[in-house]
């Protein structure tokens, strides 16, 4: 698929570039972070998007770190829009500005949407018309938070696995239990605090399962970057689900590894019970 999309090569080169600069971790990382009240504001905006009570600080902690990383995001499942919503409110004080694909493919709305002074952009309907195979060259240069969403994480296996090293795939149907009130969601300022996580082997210990899933290193420094953010917030208990439910789940339907995931699941020793019968229940439940 690749070879025959020459458009994927400037991809392959743009994401390097930005993503190599961060070099490896070694020592301690520090990090922006959010303050105990700013992380609740969080957590209360994604209540008000549908997500559980059981898993909405685990999935706050995740999703602030994917902003912080700037990794392209698909949100696929329910709600997704209102999830992108609670997240731009929370982190820049405003909503998220609107990308629709819908008709043929048109390079003046990317430009506009680039030029913007949004930070947050979600991306509606980006697999019609192929859409995605021209937006993912551009993403690179940007530092936005772009979040694609898309209603249903069986399509997931359909597109091609390596587009899943520029796209992070979150599924949502683990998360949502009600109806979003999006009337609810706040915005406010951040004030931004910078904390120093302890040292590097945190953040392997975090990513290491990931290798069961895929070899690629360029996914791997991607998802690095990300639970450096992660790690700076997590909380003593929630870090076996935040690398299971919130990284490995998505990853491992997308890339067509249930079978892996579940092996993975039935290894990690710190998982709790309920959430790892919670997790072969519902990986299960998507085809």
């Amino acid at each position: 698929y690749f070879r025959q999309n020459s458009v994927w090569e400037k991809v392959l080169n743009g994401f390097f570039e930005k993503y190599a600069s961060y070099g490896r971790f070694s020592g301690s990382v520090r990090v922006q972070s959010l303050s105990p009240e700013e992380l609740e504001e969080l957590e209360e905006n994604l209540r008000q998007s549908g997500v559980n009570k059981e898993h909405l600080s685990a999935l706050a902690v995740y999703l602030y770190g994917v902003f912080q990383s700037k990794i392209p995001l698909l949100l696929a499942g329910p709600q997704g829009i209102s999830i992108a919503n609670a997240i731009s409110c929370t982190m820049t004080g405003r909503y998220a500005a609107v990308l629709d694909c819908c008709g043929e493919w048109d390079s003046t709305m990317l430009d506009e949407a680039i030029g913007s002074d949004d930070v947050v952009i979600i991306v509606k309907h980006p697999f019609q018309n192929r859409w995605i195979d021209h937006l993912l060259p551009e993403l690179a240069a940007t530092e936005k938070m772009w979040i694609f969403v898309h209603p249903y994480a069986d399509d997931l296996p359909l597109e091609p696995s390596g587009m899943y090293q520029y796209l992070l795939p979150l599924v949502l149907d683990i998360f949502i239990d009600h109806k979003a009130t999006p009337e609810a969601i706040l915005c406010s300022r951040r004030g931004g605090e910078y904390k120093e996580i302890s040292s590097a082997t945190e953040i392997r210990r975090m990513t290491s399962p990931l290798r069961k899933l895929s070899r690629n290193l360029y996914l791997e420094m991607q998802v690095n970057r990300l639970m450096g953010f992660v790690c700076a917030l997590s909380k003593k208990g929630n870090e076996a689900f935040l690398r299971c439910g919130c990284l490995l789940f998505s990853l491992a339907i997308a890339l067509g590894r249930k079978d892996t995931f579940l092996e993975i699941i039935q290894n990690e020793e710190s998982l709790e019970q309920t959430d790892r019968t919670f997790l072969e229940e519902s990986i299960g439940d998507i085809r």
